[in-house]
């Protein structure tokens, strides 16, 4: 996996892009971050390990990462993972919440369900 093997269609976060993947076709999201130091790229590889092991319905799907070497102090972690049409449920309650609290029972139940 490299950042050549995917195309960017859009950004859809801080720091969150989303890709085409140029072999297959599959839309996927794209988290960029940048380390200054191996001890950080190494400290946040260690919870990205815990993360690919989480399997469940109502959980983002990490398919993997790669990085690049910008200069001899700063690295580019990429992960991929599932790219979800909905978005996240961050963004759903932020939306829920510049609404006023004003949504319809068949939202709700739908994100609580989405949470067991």
């Amino acid at each position: 996996m490299h950042s050549e093997d995917f195309v960017t269609i859009s950004q859809i976060g801080q720091n969150v892009y989303k890709m085409q993947d140029k072999i297959t076709g599959q839309q996927l999201a794209v988290k960029k971050e940048f380390f200054s130091s191996v001890s950080e790229l190494k400290a946040y590889e260690s919870k990205l390990l815990v993360q690919f092991q989480l399997k469940h319905v109502n959980i983002v799907q990490y398919y993997g990462y790669f990085i690049k070497k910008l200069n001899e102090y700063e690295y580019q972690l990429y992960v991929v993972m599932e790219y979800c049409e909905g978005g996240s449920l961050e963004n759903w309650l932020t939306q829920l919440l510049e609404k006023k609290g004003k949504t319809s029972k068949s939202d709700l139940t739908s994100m609580l369900q989405g949470l067991t």
